[in-house]
């Protein structure tokens, strides 16, 4: 028993690290109805600027995660402005395929700076567990949970209480109607990249603090998860990638006590072709209703 509840933290905290890229995927999508393959690219570089920030500046916990953000957020800015918002006016294929080259380019640059040899990220927490009940829980546990439990929130309050988050709302609802009111699309689609790589970094800096590894192959995996996570809970909704991404990690968890780490990835993809199958706009869709809102979904 106690062995399973701790394939349920697991897949809890695991999760959790989806969540933040599938958010990121969600919003974007929701926005420019595009699927941002470059995100786990972002996680990529996420987690080697948390690599210099740990083991050559020997910065503290905080302060990485900051940079992290900060820096995540500025690549994100980047591909943006320059990557992305020249094809506004293009056919709609081209920016998907732009983001998919804009990837190759990030991992090459990542590969050629730092080497392909896996490298330790080391934690920086105490290496302790914690009894609960019959299974144990960690201090970076802990920090995963209450990073993604925390990114959701300001999520949530920054979606429905600022400004700048209604704008995004108004763009993800009807994006013409919202350029024809005054609202600033090219400034929403920066917020929205922005914090989506932000998200992307510091999942990939605490993927790599949890594993204690980091290497450059890491991105295809990230962008793979975190698609099934935004589709099982539909596409373009905040809190539906969120549920989505937790389900993922408990059906992982499960998948890998029962029949090993190898067939990971099978229990991932079963998942989402379930989905598909019963369940076509996502778990927070019905057949007999309204698609619900973009980005806030069911909140």
């Amino acid at each position: 028993m106690s062995s399973w509840l701790d394939y349920t933290i697991n897949g809890l905290i695991v999760g959790n690290v989806y969540a933040l890229v599938a958010v990121g995927l969600a919003l974007i999508f929701g926005v420019s109805r595009l699927i941002n393959f470059a995100q786990g690219s972002i996680y990529l570089v996420g987690a080697y600027i948390g690599w210099v920030a740990v083991v050559q500046l020997h910065t503290p916990l905080p302060l990485t995660i900051i940079v992290v953000a900060v820096a995540a957020a500025i690549v994100g800015l980047i591909i943006e402005r320059f990557g992305l918002r020249p094809l506004q006016n293009s056919v709609r294929i081209a920016p998907l395929l732009a983001t998919i080259g804009i990837s190759f380019v990030l991992d090459q640059l990542v590969m050629l700076t730092f080497s392909p040899n896996p490298r330790a990220l080391p934690s920086q927490l105490p290496d302790v567990r914690f009894q609960v009940g019959g299974g144990t829980i960690g201090p970076l546990d802990l920090l995963i949970a209450g990073v993604g439990l925390t990114s959701a929130l300001l999520l949530f309050v920054f979606l429905r209480y600022s400004k700048l988050g209604w704008a995004v709302r108004a763009a993800s609802q009807d994006r013409d109607a919202a350029m024809q009111m005054g609202v600033d699309v090219n400034r929403v689609n920066q917020a929205v990249f922005g914090i989506a790589a932000a998200l992307g970094g510091v999942s990939g800096m605490l993927v790599g603090m949890y594993y204690n590894q980091i290497d450059t192959a890491m991105s295809l995996q990230a962008t793979l998860k975190g698609v099934v996570a935004e589709v099982v809970g539909g596409a373009g909704n905040v809190p539906g990638a969120v549920i989505g991404s937790l389900l993922l990690g408990l059906v992982e968890s499960y998948g890998v006590a029962m029949f090993g780490t190898s067939y990971r990835n099978l229990f991932a993809f079963l998942l989402l072709v379930v989905v598909l199958v019963l369940r076509p706009n996502g778990l927070f869709a019905s057949a007999r209703q309204a698609p619900p809102e973009p980005l806030t979904g069911t909140f």
